[in-house]
């Protein structure tokens, strides 16, 4: 119901009331009064509840978000803390002769591994579903974005990507966060401006990794309230590395997506 309608509705029930005051009919007023009053409980109810549903489906949204980051970012530290373990059983009969000191720090080394690894797998098996095992494969990073464009293009995108010429020294957990951040901000340009240009930029002063990705305006203006779920997953990514993100219209009618993030995001 609108404003205006609300208005009117209100105006003739007023009107109501003072004509059926005017003829002393307490018995129809007190009636009317009371329909009046019932009413306005149930709209108050109404809307009290749909916010209510907003708030859940806003929680529910970033919960489920950082679910799915703990499961990536599981995936990198589970990846990485594999290859300690195997690398360190395995130093004895790469490097030669050792002393019996040494073959015990390297042992020591590969059980802490795996003790960490089961201790994280528990940690974190209630983010996983029934039966589901976690995985150690690596996740994407910054030199997969290449490859993310390239299938873009193949599908008709017009994207222009420009990628740091030397490695950032980013931590895994940023370059999976950079590279997420850039994969639903391209799904946004393809769902809400298809065949509009798009620029991806990422560049690194040492410190931070900035990445941009902003798109020309499209034909026809997408509103925009900034509740996307999407926007709240990119958002959720970046704080959980320590970063920033910033997105809005532009005044020439694109839109940008800004994240600003730590190298050493998501090492302590």
């Amino acid at each position: 119901m609108t404003s205006n309608s609300c208005g009117y509705s209100g105006s003739a029930t007023m009107a109501l009331v003072f004509l059926e005051a005017r003829t002393g009919n307490q018995p129809g007023t007190v009636i009317l009064l009371t329909v009046l009053m019932v009413a306005g409980d149930q709209v108050r109810r109404r809307a009290r509840a749909q916010r209510d549903l907003r708030r859940q489906q806003e929680r529910s949204t970033v919960l489920t978000e950082r679910t799915r980051i703990a499961r990536e970012l599981h995936d990198v530290v589970a990846h990485h803390m594999s290859l300690i373990a195997v690398r360190a059983e395995t130093a004895p009969y790469r490097l030669g002769e050792l002393s019996e000191p040494v073959r015990e720090e390297f042992g020591q080394i590969s059980a802490a591994a795996r003790e960490s690894l089961v201790e994280m797998r528990r940690v974190l098996g209630v983010l996983r579903s029934e039966g589901q095992e976690a995985p150690t494969a690596p996740q994407p990073g910054i030199a997969d974005l290449r490859e993310l464009v390239e299938r873009a293009r193949q599908a008709g995108a017009r994207i222009d990507l420009m990628l740091p010429e030397a490695a950032v020294g980013a931590s895994p957990a940023v370059e999976l966060t950079a590279y997420r951040i850039v994969q639903e901000a391209l799904s946004n340009v393809a769902r809400h401006a298809p065949g509009v240009p798009a620029r991806v930029w990422l560049g690194s002063d040492g410190a931070k990794l900035t990445v941009v990705v902003r798109n020309g305006a499209p034909a026809r203006p997408v509103p925009y309230n900034g509740e996307g779920h999407g926007l709240v997953g990119m958002r959720e990514r970046a704080v959980a590395v320590g970063g920033t993100l910033s997105v809005g219209r532009q005044p020439d009618g694109g839109f940008e997506v800004r994240a600003v993030l730590p190298l050493s995001g998501g090492t302590e």
